[in-house]
């Protein structure tokens, strides 16, 4: 969930979405998701794996294929809640799935393929250090952040059968 606002004026919202992994080799062929529109809203559709005719129909704010890319969901889920942050608000990413979902790699990624956190912190350094020698106080003021006068924290807790680690 991410604060958009501030005092009385602020407003509450969270963008839900998914990413669709590839398969693995171990799994079944058949395919059991697919991307469909539901008047005009792009939804995952679940079929019955074993080739019934019911299917579950969910939509999303935000909604992936196994061909989307970390730099996709980035800079499409991410940036713009960096911007916010940058502006003074806070925000959180949450990721939540069953074992093997691939929460780990969207979020922390690889060498070649940078996950979530990795790229903000990333983003944020470089915003930081941009606006601490070029930008000059308008820009500054406009993001309502002092690069020498400000906090910023990142963490990551990993809860699994109900231990946080």
């Amino acid at each position: 969930a991410m604060q958009a606002g501030r005092g009385e004026g602020r407003r509450n919202y969270a963008r839900v979405c998914c990413r669709v992994r590839p398969a693995l080799p171990s799994e079944s062929t058949r395919c059991c998701t697919e991307i469909a529109s539901v008047n005009g809203v792009r939804a995952l559709q679940l079929n019955d794996p074993r080739g019934g005719r019911g299917s579950m129909i969910y939509q999303f704010d935000g909604l992936y294929t196994a061909a989307s890319t970390q730099e996709d969901i980035f800079q499409t889920e991410l940036e713009p809640m960096i911007e916010q942050v940058l502006a003074g608000n806070n925000a959180a990413v949450v990721a939540f799935g069953v074992s093997g979902s691939g929460k780990t790699h969207t979020l922390m990624g690889n060498d070649a393929h940078p996950g979530m956190l990795v790229r903000s912190v990333k983003l944020f350094l470089h915003l930081f250090q941009g606006n601490a020698r070029s930008c000059g106080s308008a820009c500054l003021n406009e993001m309502k952040c002092d690069p020498n006068n400000s906090y910023l924290e990142f963490s990551l807790v990993e809860v699994h059968h109900n231990t946080a680690y």
